[in-house]
């Protein structure tokens, strides 16, 4: 419509929203105020069931939405991409007791067996389930403590730095007193002799008293690592 016509037509519209009549502001006007435009848009819907839960719940009709809701929604990508069945899961829970449920999750997705952050949800929910199926509390399980190790510092440092589990202080529980400057370079000397005695007691060699838990090394029992490409 040019701006000739505009002159001719009329100054009053008939909101198609509402109804009401208001003053024209465009030639194109067909609703009183954006907000009536909006509530009268009805985007196509339908009801569809969760994939996970089953529920049912209304989406855009042909979009890609197949689950109710965040936690429905994790599960299931989280399914689609774990390289393990549930089962499986469940007794690599039961074999690693004391890994602890966030390094768990942590060090399954390392072998890309998880769906990222949304890995830990889909643990939860394995947990849950295996609780109500056979009373065993796969958490308790694995936050369980007594599997820890207890090291001296220098046998620590030693062997490596193995995971260990900080318990209000830097580098583990704290115990007696230190004589002298604890160093990474006089902590290793302290450990070669005593594995060179056998690790026979010596009175007169003082040993750091600073002690280490040491979480359990993973289990992976009959499976092993999958990356998904066999």
């Amino acid at each position: 419509m040019t701006r000739k016509m505009w002159h001719t037509l009329s100054q009053d519209i008939i909101c198609d929203g509402c109804g009401i009549t208001v003053p024209r502001r465009t030639n194109n006007q067909l609703y009183c105020t954006p907000a009536c435009r909006q509530q009268t848009f009805k985007p196509l819907t339908e009801e569809r069931n969760c994939l996970v839960c089953n529920d049912a719940f209304t989406t855009v009709k042909s979009g890609a939405v197949v689950t109710c809701s965040k936690f429905c929604g994790d599960v299931y990508c989280s399914v689609n991409n774990q390289r393990y069945s549930d089962k499986e899961i469940a007794h690599l829970m039961l074999l690693n007791r004391g890994f602890g449920l966030n390094r768990f999750a942590r060090h399954l997705r390392r072998h890309k067996s998880g769906g990222g952050d949304k890995a830990l949800d889909r643990f939860l929910f394995i947990i849950e389930m295996y609780k109500e199926e056979t009373k065993i509390d796969l958490f308790e399980i694995l936050q369980d403590p007594s599997t820890f190790v207890t090291m001296r510092m220098d046998e620590w440092i030693a062997k490596g730095k193995p995971p260990a589990f900080h318990e209000g202080t830097k580098g583990g529980s704290k115990v007696g007193n230190n004589k002298g400057r604890i160093t990474v370079k006089r902590m290793k000397e302290t450990y070669a002799r005593y594995e060179m005695a056998d690790f026979s007691f010596d009175k007169f060699d003082i040993r750091t008293h600073r002690t280490i838990r040491v979480y359990p090394q993973f289990n992976w029992g009959p499976y092993s690592p999958r990356t998904g490409e066999e």
